[in-house]
């Protein structure tokens, strides 16, 4: 490729079309018009306009000159992976918990897997797979064997509702999961736990199918409304989405990152650049001194990514990071600012990064980086990004609503979603530059993107999105409910409910609501509505808070159960009151109270239990017994 500006690239060509005797993959120049205009015979030259090259090559000029290149000349993910295996077959590779595999290995595994896929009958021709498997070495080993072996296949949710809906949305052939699994379905199962799983094959021996169209796999988004939608990510996005973190997060054969949430999206990034991904167990996700103890031994630099609300507890509990970490990234939901500024005073050497990632665009699509000229913005959330945007991508804000448009744009979700669901998108004819109307308000501020909320009724509850009118829709059909709203109040969702059984409710969003464990259910007995007759959530809120302070400022005795009895329980229940800002009964459940995972880590440490204790023993009464077991009477 010769780039420059449009006569200069002219003259360097000449009348041979050539550059210093070598072949002429294409130009790239500030005017294509200007170009062809002195070339007029070069009409087969690939030609590209980059028009930051009137300003000569400048950092953005260079950026875009490498991104048309590299948009270009892009791998699978799979041949990514086996090319650093045959460069370096005995590099370490993957690494959990104990077990560690190197990239001979990785590949080897791998291909073994599409070798006992296919002897099972299963092939990639009979339709597509569900896949349900805990993060884990061997689920990224799975996951690279389908690639590899060109299957199409779906996430399958762990929730029952969530599971039953996507096998009926995609009904597959087969299911890839861990013996013990329930999945409800009368189909053909592949335990991976029982697979005999091959890792001697020599690299040069591995053969790996792929092409860039291939659907590299289906995802769901808004899964806590018990109707979720897919989309389907191509090789393509992946592939050239990790060109662009690699020009900008470069990674070398000595980086460690560690991966666990969202990890059907990320796990691959490092082993594409040679690196080493180490997968930690989902319940450190619970314990933020378990997981830096888990990424000290592993000597990990990277981590992608945490949640803001798990990087909070991290800055609550954590006294110090391992020493071997560079960097934190921050993604899921909207970073506080005050977050930020207490990360830069207790961790200024490890750098933090907020990224914004969304199923339809194929991961993350914007970056900023956290510096002191960020924390110091009068405003309450992180930017989403300060410039850094996937390579031919743009965000744009159009009546106060983030709008993106490109590359790695969804087209729409898949059916069965209701045609009406799809009306934010806007694909192309060719299917690649598509259009995504987000539904987050945003605005520019000094050259960066901040989030002002939404336009819609969606959330961000932890990591999860979550739409409280749909799920409002999924509860309702319960038919010991009058009604009911969802509202988002202290990190949870409420649901309050007009009915004579909130048992009956609860029970029902637990079978049929995925990630019912998120809502904190309150009986009342009828709702505000506006004078337009919808539900009046900011007046629900509002008595929410109310009720809060009233809460606090009561009797410890007219709490569920009553004051606390004896030393033990009295330094529960400050320990409660301390974490989740008001007194709780002695009998009244953490998470009924509005406890959560989050609160469960800072609630662990003022008590000198492990997160896992709090929801085992989840009373006042309970935790002061376990603490100190009542003594029996002589």
């Amino acid at each position: 490729y010769v780039c420059g500006q449009a006569p200069c690239v002219a003259a360097a060509l000449g009348s041979e079309g050539s550059f210093a005797g070598r072949r002429v993959l294409g130009v790239l120049v500030d005017d294509e018009a200007a170009f062809r205009a002195h070339m007029p015979d070069a009409g087969d030259l690939d030609c590209e306009a980059v028009p930051s090259l009137k300003d000569g090559f400048a950092a953005a000029a260079w950026e875009a000159m490498v991104a048309a290149v590299c948009s270009r000349h892009v791998a699978t993910i799979q041949d990514m992976v086996l090319s650093h295996a045959r460069r370096t077959p005995d590099k370490l590779a993957l690494i959990c918990e104990d077990r560690e595999w190197t990239f001979q290995q990785v590949v080897s595994m791998a291909y073994s897997f599409v070798v006992q896929l296919r002897a099972e009958g299963v092939g990639r021709d009979g339709g597509c797979l569900a896949v349900q498997l805990q993060q884990s070495d061997r689920a990224a080993i799975v996951y690279i064997g389908l690639y590899a072996g060109r299957y199409q296949f779906q996430i399958i949710d762990f929730t029952a509702a969530g599971c039953s809906y996507r096998l009926e949305a995609f009904p597959c052939q087969a299911a890839i999961c861990e013996s013990g699994a329930d999945l409800r379905q009368p189909l053909k199962t592949i335990f991976v736990d029982e697979m005999t799983w091959d890792a001697s094959t020599p690299v040069r021996d591995v053969v790996f199918e792929g092409d860039l169209e291939d659907i590299a796999f289906i995802e769901y988004t808004s899964g806590s409304t018990g109707r979720p939608k897919s989309v389907v990510t191509t090789q393509y996005k992946i592939a050239h989405w990790i060109r662009w973190r690699q020009f900008h997060f470069p990674l070398d054969d000595s980086d460690r990152v560690a991966y666990n949430l969202f990890f059907i999206w990320y796990f691959h990034i490092t082993l594409c650049q040679g690196g080493t991904t180490i997968v930690y167990p989902p319940s450190l996700n619970q314990d933020m001194s378990a997981l830096m103890q888990y990424l000290d031994k592993h000597r990990v630099t990277r981590c992608d990514c945490l949640t803001p609300g798990l990087i909070s507890a991290l800055l609550d509990v954590q006294e110090t990071l391992p020493a071997s970490l560079r960097v934190m990234i921050s993604g899921g939901e909207a970073l506080l600012l005050s977050t930020c500024r207490e990360w830069l005073q207790r961790w200024p050497h490890v750098e933090l990064l907020n990224n914004y990632a969304i199923t339809e665009a194929a991961a993350d699509i914007g970056f900023c980086r956290i510096d002191q000229e960020v924390a110091n913005m009068d405003v309450l959330y992180a930017p989403i990004t300060d410039g850094i945007v996937a390579w031919n991508n743009t965000l744009r804000v159009v009546d106060e609503e983030l709008v993106m448009e490109g590359w790695n744009i969804a087209s729409g979700y898949l059916p069965p979603a209701a045609p009406e669901l799809s009306e934010p998108f806007t694909p192309s004819l060719g299917g690649r530059m598509n259009r995504y109307r987000t539904g987050d308000r945003a605005r520019w501020i000094d050259g960066k993107l901040f989030l002002f909320g939404r336009v819609d009724f969606v959330v961000k509850i932890r990591g999860h999105r979550v739409d409280l009118t749909g799920l409002e829709a999924i509860v309702g059909a319960c038919d010991a409910a009058k009604d009911l709203a969802m509202v988002a109040f202290k990190d949870s969702v409420w649901g309050i409910v007009v009915t004579e059984d909130l048992e009956t409710v609860r029970a029902f969003a637990k079978r049929e609501a995925p990630q019912a464990d998120l809502i904190v259910w309150r009986s009342w007995p009828e709702l505000p509505y506006t004078k337009a007759g919808k539900r009046d959530r900011k007046q629900i809120v509002k008595l929410l808070e109310e009720m809060s302070q009233d809460q606090a400022a009561s009797s410890e005795s007219s709490l569920p159960g009553g004051a606390p009895v004896g030393e033990q329980e009295q330094r529960v229940a400050d320990a409660w009151a301390a974490v989740l800002g008001r007194p709780v009964g002695r009998t009244e459940p953490f998470q009924q109270a509005g406890g959560h995972s989050i609160a469960a880590m800072k609630l662990a440490k003022l008590l000198g239990v492990s997160p896992a204790e709090i929801f085992a023993y989840p009373t006042v009464v309970t935790m002061a017994n376990h603490l100190a077991p009542p003594v029996a009477a002589p």
